[in-house]
């Protein structure tokens, strides 16, 4: 019921909506170069900034947000992966 005795309204607990997509760490080629780039991150404009900044900063490359995906500059597949894994062990 979604009242109590006192007649005090209870929402009811929303579920849990799982992402329509896995999120994603692919490695393209570009040019002569090589991106890392992270896709379908379920996150804000702010948080995917502030993860962006994160990773930079702790892989020691550069790197873009571009149409709600980052892109960081080398083959950094592997160590992004451990990183988010890391991440959601916390959360």
């Amino acid at each position: 019921m979604p009242f109590t005795i006192g007649g005090e309204w209870i929402p009811e607990p929303q579920p849990v909506v799982k992402p329509k997509h896995p999120v994603k760490v692919v490695k393209e080629k570009r040019g002569s170069s090589i991106v890392t780039v992270l896709l379908n991150l379920p996150l804000t404009p702010e948080e995917l900034k502030q993860l962006c900044s994160t990773l930079k900063q702790r892989l020691g490359c550069g790197g873009s947000i571009k149409s709600n995906q980052i892109e960081l500059q080398g083959d950094k597949v592997q160590v992004v992966k451990d990183f988010l894994k890391e991440q959601k062990n916390k959360s």
